[in-house]
């Protein structure tokens, strides 16, 4: 009996220990991989709320910024991230500084509930943030319209595009676009 339990142990330790050294070394294989599809896929999201490739990239505050300059026009792209009902929600946004609207909004990760709060990576949801003043609240069920049975995951979304194209607003305007 006691010979059994020491060998079920011992061959528990033994998968134990091939598992983890398996998984570590296919994390090292496809590490950098993963960085780069990371970087593509946010250089992509960048282009897509500014609607140009051609674009600098700015260190201010901590925060990296994504910056274009046509005539009379400056326009500002940035990620944020917020608590949904099912994890992190992930956001870029891009904001007009002359305007101060919101350009273009698109989700990049989040873990919302398939059918309900994956709606908010939904262009008829995103659509209702472009040309947004703002000035507006950004309240759910107010001026922006939720999504039926996902209230937590479209106030996530609506909050993280108001508070933080407000704080990049003010760190570009006390700073200057220019400097």
């Amino acid at each position: 009996m006691k010979n059994t339990i020491l060998r079920y142990a011992l061959v528990l330790t033994l998968i134990s220990v091939v598992s983890g050294l398996s998984l570590g070394y296919f994390q090292g294989l496809t590490e950098d991989q993963i960085a780069e599809n990371r970087r593509a896929r946010e250089a992509a999201a960048v282009q897509a709320v500014l609607g140009t490739d051609q674009f600098t990239t700015r260190e201010v505050a901590g925060r990296r910024l994504f910056l274009t300059q046509r005539p009379g026009e400056t326009t500002v792209a940035f990620s944020c991230s917020a608590p949904g009902f099912g994890g992190s929600i992930s956001v870029m946004v891009g904001v007009n500084l002359e305007s101060q609207t919101v350009n273009s909004v698109l989700v990049l990760e989040h873990t919302e509930t398939p059918g309900l709060g994956a709606k908010i990576s939904e262009t008829s949801f995103l659509e209702q943030f472009q040309q947004k003043p703002l000035a507006d609240t950004f309240r759910a069920k107010q001026d922006v319209q939720a999504i039926t049975g996902a209230t937590i995951s479209s106030r996530a979304v609506a909050e993280c595009v108001k508070a933080e194209a407000v704080k990049v607003v003010a760190l570009l305007e006390g700073g200057g676009v220019n400097e």
